[in-house]
């Protein structure tokens, strides 16, 4: 608001009359009562209450420098809005945040120091999270959630409830064939494909081996146990292995029957 006279402390001058002093002390009262009404309770005629009405800051370009035993309170501006400030003697800017202003820049923890909350106590501080050098969430310590055990997709296990969670194989196969348990072994471990079987060779020779799929390389690993009638020495590997086929070469001149099973990456 506008004031009536200006504040101008060499009034009134020390010559005056005494006659004057009565209105003089009027218009002092009248120029306090303007400054300061509007802020304070007890300057306007029937207010018997005292207090803070509000009081406005003026943004300020440059904060002020914190001194020992003080705390300075201002305004600054913080993401083009006016922010109120505090300044602690340490020279430390605390900004008092707004409501549904979200997470602005100078309101932010510096990168890897953790967020902190008073011990129960009250004589000490608890770390609690950081961001850390990697840019990362990190805990200071393991959490204690909730004791409810979790219901839905994201959801944070505690242990307790992991602990308590078997794989009951008997149930998740029941009713699978052999080649169904290896393919539901397959499906455990990400791109890797299982395939067995039995093939005989009768005499020396080869038996190509063609396989129910396709591997990503021939670097895919075979594995072979033979059976046979005749007890003498028996020889037999593998060879021409492509992604989808690899032939069981039989050495001698009996016949065999060769168990295998590969096992690669899709």
């Amino acid at each position: 608001m506008a004031h009536t006279r200006n504040w101008v402390n060499t009034d009134p001058i020390t010559h005056s009359k005494l006659k004057t002093i009565p209105g003089e002390v009027r218009d002092l009262k009248v120029d306090i009562e303007e400054r300061l009404a509007v802020f304070f309770y007890g300057f306007t005629s029937g207010e018997t209450s005292d207090g803070i009405k509000y009081l406005p800051f003026w943004v300020q370009t440059t904060a002020p420098t914190g001194a020992p035993n003080k705390i300075c309170m201002y305004a600054k501006i913080s993401n083009s809005k006016a922010a109120l400030k505090v300044k602690t003697q340490d020279d430390v800017e605390i900004r008092i945040i707004e409501r549904n202003w979200g997470i602005l820049d100078d309101f932010a923890l510096s990168n890897n120091v953790n967020l902190r909350a008073r011990n129960a106590g009250d004589n000490g501080f608890i770390d609690i999270l950081k961001v850390n050098a990697f840019d990362k969430p990190e805990f200071y310590s393991i959490p204690v959630l909730p004791g409810s055990n979790p219901t839905t997709d994201n959801e944070a296990c505690r242990k307790a409830y992991v602990d308590g969670k078997t794989w009951d194989h008997g149930s998740q196969l029941t009713g699978l064939t052999d080649h169904d348990h290896l393919q539901y072994a397959r499906g455990q471990v990400n791109n890797v494909k299982i395939a067995y079987g039995l093939t005989t060779l009768n005499g020396i020779g080869g038996a190509t081996v063609t396989l129910p799929f396709s591997f990503a390389d021939t670097n895919y690993a075979v594995a072979i146990a033979v059976d046979y009638a005749v007890n003498d020495y028996v020889s037999v590997n593998i060879r021409s292995k492509t992604t989808y086929s690899f032939v069981i070469y039989n050495y001698y001149n009996q016949t065999v029957v060769a168990n295998w099973i590969a096992i690669g990456v899709a």
